[in-house]
């Protein structure tokens, strides 16, 4: 069967239009503080597969009260994490997830920025490392959720 009609058959299978029998719904999550804007200084190192980061985050408080986010970051290394205008945070990583609580709960609409520093060597996920001499080359995957 061509993939034309194959792609087809899926479309009309599924009450949702795109997604293949027995595919489980999966929503977008609620956050407090959506991000906004991301400010990324990334130095990577193509001979050692390794890549300093420092990336600032800008957030807008979806609801009067937000005042923690996640981040998703698995290995990351010599971490370090605070506000960029001095507000007081406290922060926590258990080595998959970085939470970051402020002092100050954030009324809606109100911005607040967070600034994360880290290395890693091989990263898990995220970036990989392909090739070798001339060819060599490094490639991101960002995915917002």
């Amino acid at each position: 069967m061509p993939a034309r009609h194959r792609a087809q058959q899926l479309l009309h299978a599924s009450p949702a239009g795109f997604a293949g029998p027995g595919t489980r719904p999966r929503y977008m999550p609620d956050l407090p503080l959506e991000p906004e804007h991301i400010e990324l200084d990334a130095r990577i190192e193509l001979d050692t597969r390794t890549v300093e980061v420092t990336v600032v985050h800008t957030l807008r408080a979806t609801r009067d009260g937000a005042r923690s986010i996640r981040m998703d970051g698995v290995d990351l290394r010599s971490l370090a994490v605070d506000d960029p205008d001095g507000e007081p945070l406290t922060w926590h990583y258990d080595g998959d997830v970085v939470h970051v609580t402020w002092a100050k709960p954030r009324g809606r609409d109100q911005r607040c920025r967070v600034r994360v520093r880290y290395h890693t060597r091989d990263p898990l996920t995220g970036m990989i490392f392909r090739g070798q001499g001339e060819g060599r080359f490094a490639a991101t995957d960002h995915e917002t959720e």
